[in-house]
């Protein structure tokens, strides 16, 4: 997709949500292309939120770019209050899984089970073994950056920004977001994409 089609999709809706993410990993090389897209994001799309996850590596990098243009555009979806409370920006928004409702709750996990059959033993028992519960957690912390949550007032993502493990890109937290992006028919653009769009 070029850079024109997808400002023409995202600027066609009255307030995108744009997910900004990937590995931890993040190559040092790489960090400054990733700050660059999170502010070509925001200085392209002045009505759009952008929503990350608050890992280290990609989220904070895509985070810190989105930060120098408006920071209040941008949500942190975290596994529990708290978590990494240092990397959130002054003037984000952000809300927790742990306060999350149990309908929230149970629709991340079917939706989390649907689109990575392979995490199905971890959430069907997550609240009978401790020891799955934050794991369980973290992946649902995922799926609830796409669909969304209308206890936080979070809309469903219209589009997903990655940077991935070229080697792996569907592995972990980052592979299992793009699958729940496939999932709800969210576009899903990595950098081999991306990077062509800031010129």
């Amino acid at each position: 997709m070029q850079s024109s089609e997808f400002t023409q999709s995202m600027n066609g809706k009255k307030r995108p949500v744009i997910l900004v993410e990937g590995v931890r990993s993040l190559p040092e090389a790489d960090r400054a292309i990733v700050v660059a897209c999170g502010v070509w994001l925001a200085r392209t799309f002045p009505h759009a939120v952008f929503r990350t996850g608050n890992a280290d590596g990609t989220d904070t990098a895509f985070a810190e770019g989105i930060v120098q243009v408006d920071p209040t555009r941008l949500q942190y979806v975290l596994p529990y209050a708290g978590h990494k409370k240092k990397n959130i920006a002054q003037g984000a928004s952000f809300c927790a899984m742990t306060e999350m409702s149990e309908a929230v709750a149970e629709q991340a996990v079917q939706t989390a089970i649907s689109a990575s059959p392979g995490c199905a033993a971890m959430m069907n028992n997550r609240k009978r073994i401790p020891s799955l519960s934050a794991k369980a957690r973290y992946l649902m912390r995922d799926t609830v950056k796409v669909i969304g949550s209308l206890d936080h007032g979070l809309a469903p993502a219209d589009a997903g920004l990655f940077f991935v493990n070229a080697a792996d890109p569907m592995k972990g937290g980052t592979g299992h977001t793009m699958r729940v992006c496939r999932e709800m028919k969210v576009p899903v653009f990595d950098q081999v994409i991306w990077r062509a769009w800031l010129g």
